[in-house]
């Protein structure tokens, strides 16, 4: 792995055992530290396939997931599950018999973290997601887009190497999602944690990433990595038009004959 790299994706494919369907065909990708990555693609073209197997929920068919360790060595994290990567998933994976403050714990009591840990834990990072008085609340008593805040916090209090965010925002209404892109963004720029987040939306993608991963149709490949310019240049004519460049290669081609 080369110096600064955190994450590294080496030809990685996948296939379906049971049917035999190809869905993602030699996937190469370097992540730095620090970067916000986001993916997108048609629909059903392996994005969320390559999450897991970067949280090694799905061994690959063939290659390789390298991580950077915090004492800088090169690790393989192939088809292994620990908490150097986590997962927020789209439905944000709450325990529901639990309050607010019972889900951030848990996961910091299977890594071993005392009670003194956790309580600094959980409150720093509750702060940083805005819902700071909510600790003793019930999952049901809170709405869907603070329980998005409530996962994204979950995530971070555990400390991972790389958060993996599978389209976290998908199923909120517009002003909603506008919020939480904000304080996301705002999050990275505190943090600069590294961050892989799918999602369909091109606009949002080009809006958060510092890197747009552009999917193919299946057995899916990288068609194109677009670089987004630095946070503090980007304005929105950059946006608009790197959103109309993806559209424009997503585009499916007609043949002569259409």
């Amino acid at each position: 792995m080369e110096p600064g790299t955190k994450l590294q994706l080496e030809q990685i494919s996948v296939s379906n055992k049971e049917t035999g369907l190809d869905i993602l065909d030699g996937i190469d990708l370097r992540v730095d530290a620090g970067d916000f990555v986001c993916f997108v693609g048609p629909s059903g073209c392996g994005k969320t396939t390559l999450l897991k197997t970067i949280a090694g929920f799905i061994h690959p068919t063939a290659g390789r997931v390298m991580l950077r360790d915090a004492d800088g060595g090169a690790l393989d994290v192939t088809g292994k599950i620990d908490s150097s990567r986590l997962l927020v998933f789209q439905d944000h994976a709450l325990f529901p018999w639990l309050t607010v403050r019972g889900n951030m714990e848990f996961g910091l009591k299977m890594q071993g973290a005392g009670r003194v840990e956790m309580t600094a834990k959980v409150t720093q990072n509750i702060d940083m997601v805005s819902m700071t008085g909510f600790e003793d609340y019930n999952i049901g008593q809170i709405s869907t887009g603070q329980r998005a805040r409530i996962a994204i916090a979950r995530a971070l209090a555990m400390s991972p190497d790389v958060m993996l965010m599978d389209e976290p925002f998908a199923a909120l209404d517009a002003v909603t999602t506008e919020s939480l892109q904000d304080a996301l963004r705002l999050l990275w720029l505190r943090t600069r944690k590294t961050i892989l987040f799918i999602t369909h939306d091109i606009y949002e993608a080009c809006m958060l990433g510092t890197k747009i991963v552009v999917m193919g149709r299946r057995p899916s490949t990288i068609l194109r990595v677009f670089e987004s310019p630095r946070e503090e240049l980007r304005t929105r004519e950059d946006v608009a038009d790197m959103a109309l460049e993806i559209r424009e290669l997503l585009r499916p081609k007609r043949s002569p004959t259409d």
